[in-house]
């Protein structure tokens, strides 16, 4: 009877001690997906369709340096997302790696954006010029939940809608589904990590980019565990008073 309550308490701990060890998912979302390059290779759209995906910081969240970047591109170091459009020189970005600190920030490789409390459950991010070299990763605690680099990106806008070369990619991104892979629960992350080994990257976020984790359901598996639990310790008492009275 120990070992079977032992080995029932062992369970319920392992279910409640699940590492993070999550799958994470991405999509592009419809129609917000054009090119940076020049009028010749493609047409960049992106003021029409991602006019909020500035250089914001959501609220209850800071960054660990400063990336912003007024506007503009500048060559050789950062491109805006909004490259070869009226505004270009009118909205602002944000800007990570390459060793160049961004003009108007101090932003060099990697950069945090965290959660002053709480978790997220899903991200909304502009990511321009989409570069291999570009690493997005997610945390929850310190403990990284997913890695996204920027092929992946690049890869799923379809070739059909783009005309521009790989580099000139821009497209807004929608980034969630960070579930355990143990319980299958919807984890969440308190901290998204910008970096790039060459310059740059480059990205914009709304002021509701990050949408906040609900409550967690307790799987509906737990009640019968405890339920078990409960008629174990029953039996056990049960066997201890026949016992007694032999």
């Amino acid at each position: 009877m120990k070992t079977l309550l032992g080995a029932v308490t062992l369970s319920l701990l392992a279910w409640g001690a699940a590492p993070v060890n999550a799958a994470g998912t991405f999509t592009i979302v419809p129609g917000k997906y054009s090119s940076q390059g020049a009028p010749n290779t493609g047409t960049n759209t992106a003021n029409s369709y991602a006019s909020d995906y500035q250089g914001n910081v959501p609220a209850g969240a800071s960054f660990s340096v400063n990336p912003y970047v007024s506007g503009g591109s500048f060559g050789g170091q950062f491109k805006s997302p909004f490259a070869n459009t009226t505004d270009e020189d009118n909205f602002s970005y944000f800007s990570v790696g390459g060793g160049f600190d961004a003009p108007q920030g101090t932003a060099t490789t990697p950069v945090s954006l965290s959660l002053a409390s709480g978790y997220a459950s899903a991200a909304t991010i502009l990511w321009g010029s989409i570069d291999s070299y570009n690493k997005l990763e997610f945390l929850r605690d310190g403990d990284i939940v997913e890695t996204f680099f920027g092929a992946d990106i690049a890869n799923a806008i379809p070739v059909s809608e783009y005309n521009g070369t790989n580099f000139e990619k821009v497209a807004v991104v929608l980034f969630n589904g960070f579930t355990s892979g143990v319980s299958s629960l919807l984890l969440g992350f308190n901290e998204v990590r910008f970096s790039s080994t060459q310059q740059a990257f480059e990205f914009g976020i709304s002021n509701a980019s990050l949408t906040p984790l609900g409550a967690v359901p307790i799987p509906a598996a737990l009640p019968l565990f405890g339920t078990a639990l409960g008629g174990l310790f029953f039996l056990k008492r049960r066997q201890r008073r026949n016992s007694a009275s032999i």
